[in-house]
């Protein structure tokens, strides 16, 4: 009730609520589908709670509704610089939805009416909240993002992020490849998993198809974008100058990901955390973070 009632404020700060209710899930069907019984051992029921878990995650995600606000956010913080000149955001925008139809997402009613004016209006809302800055250049509008405002875009950024994260897991075995190194699937299978086990608690993949399956999907838009070449079962990474920015502004999108990790395992490597508690423990790593940094 409270809820519905701030409708007006929500809708001044963030724009259009969705609220969208995906296929029901029983949970009676989930267990009489698996082969647990009365006398199972705990570890196996906890094995299935987990499944079942990430069942649940994994439908929230597909119900998730991309809206222009979400994709302003993600399409900002993807820029190493902090001040942007308005076109480039746009097109990296285009760039960055061009992969969202092929990944055939649900969009926000304005996005369908016109992405352009949806874009747009998202960008203001950002500048009259104060959390980009408009300035006018000689090529143009300038919005600049100080650095104290980027948790909050994060926030909205992380709405759509998980769209992106298997693409970017193969953007990274591509970085392994060597200019005219020529690998087989099997071989790319195998790199993608261990890149994909370094956000296993990051986010929920899919495992409806195989690993092999959702691959050679990836790889399917990235023949497409001229990433790679793929015939007889081996892939040749073919980036060239005309499409490395494309690349890299896929290859990015996890990095601030990558690098918690590492600040929390330089901070493990020469901090004792016995007897400490999560909380207190959490705070000592971002302080530990911010002084790294």
């Amino acid at each position: 009730g409270e809820l519905l009632k701030a409708r007006k404020i929500f809708g001044k700060r963030f724009g259009k609520v969705y609220v969208e209710f995906a296929e029901p899930i029983s949970l009676k069907n989930f267990f009489n589908d698996s082969p647990l019984g009365l006398k199972s051992a705990a570890a196996d029921l906890r094995s299935a709670v987990t499944a079942f878990a990430y069942h649940l995650t994994y439908h929230i995600n597909k119900a998730v509704v991309v809206t222009p606000l979400a994709l302003v956010a993600l399409t900002v913080l993807s820029f190493a610089r902090d001040t942007l000149r308005e076109e480039e955001i746009f097109e990296r925008l285009r760039l960055f939805k061009n992969y969202l139809d092929f990944k055939d997402v649900r969009y926000s009613d304005i996005i369908l009416f016109s992405d352009r004016y949806a874009f747009q209006e998202a960008l203001q809302k950002l500048i009259e909240r104060g959390l980009l800055k408009e300035t006018k250049g000689a090529e143009g509008r300038l919005l600049t993002l100080e650095k104290r405002n980027r948790t909050e875009l994060d926030y909205s950024k992380n709405n759509i992020l998980h769209f992106f994260v298997s693409l970017v897991c193969f953007c990274k075995v591509l970085r392994s490849l060597g200019e005219s190194e020529s690998i087989a699937i099997l071989e790319i299978v195998t790199r993608y998993e261990k890149i994909k086990t370094l956000f296993r608690h990051d986010f929920i993949f899919s495992e409806r198809s195989t690993l092999e399956e959702h691959v050679l999907r990836v790889i399917t838009y990235c023949q497409k974008k001229g990433f790679v070449t793929f015939e007889s079962g081996r892939l040749q990474k073919t980036i060239l100058s005309k499409n490395a920015r494309t690349y890299l502004a896929f290859d990015g999108l996890l990095d601030n990901f990558l690098a918690s990790h590492l600040i929390a395992l330089a901070y493990f490597k020469d901090h004792t955390i016995k007897n400490k508690e999560t909380k207190g423990l959490v705070k000592e790593i971002l302080t530990f973070g911010r002084q790294a940094n």
